[in-house]
């Protein structure tokens, strides 16, 4: 977790851990300063909303228009209302989502896997190595998310730190470039296939 007073900390995080392609496309040092600072709003906004209890991940076609007008959306402009459920912004990073994913796991909130654990939604582009939600999975996995026994409004799988709330809170950036490297991808491959009924073993 990064408090308040720790947005140095964030931004050399943010330099360390990720490539300038992993910046929006285009992104001059001027504009990737920017962006580590919409990332640092994101973060504090989703981190610190109380009436945030979960959010929403998935494939973008399963995070339809449906869900994003019935519960809201996140959005990092200064001016904004608190940040919502779900995660819809103009200037789209994966460095954007991990923050984004980090301060709900650091805030311990629930997760809803709105897509298939398949292979196509976890194993995407061989060239991307895997999806944007095969990440979020990865993350929230390693930082002991379970599948909890929760009623979901909507068709989803309810991912819950209970019992692990001190390692979730604990979590940063440096967590999230340890466990999305590639040496530990194919053990979600391996689950991804073995849980995929159309995957042919």
């Amino acid at each position: 977790m990064y408090t308040a007073n720790e947005q140095s900390t964030f931004a050399n995080h943010v330099n360390q851990f990720y490539t300038t392609e992993q910046f929006p496309p285009q992104s001059t040092p001027y504009s990737r300063g920017r962006h580590i600072e919409h990332c640092w709003v994101l973060y504090q906004k989703t981190l610190t909303n109380s009436l945030l209890d979960s959010v929403f991940i998935g494939r973008l076609d399963d995070l339809g228009e449906h869900l994003r007008a019935q519960y809201g959306i996140s959005t990092y402009s200064h001016t904004s209302p608190q940040a919502g459920p779900i995660l819809n912004v103009v200037q789209w990073s994966i460095i954007l989502n991990d923050v984004w994913i980090l301060a709900a796991v650091n805030a311990c909130l629930k997760f809803h896997l709105v897509s298939d654990f398949s292979l196509k939604n976890i194993y995407g582009d061989p060239e991307r190595l895997y999806t944007v939600t095969g990440r979020e999975y990865l993350i929230i996995t390693s930082l002991n998310y379970h599948p909890a026994n929760i009623a979901s409004a909507v068709a989803s799988t309810v991912y819950s730190c209970d019992g692990y709330a001190q390692a979730a809170r604990d979590a940063t950036l440096a967590h999230i470039n340890f466990v999305t490297t590639e040496r530990r991808f194919p053990r979600l491959l391996t689950t991804a296939k073995l849980l995929d009924k159309n995957y042919p073993l």
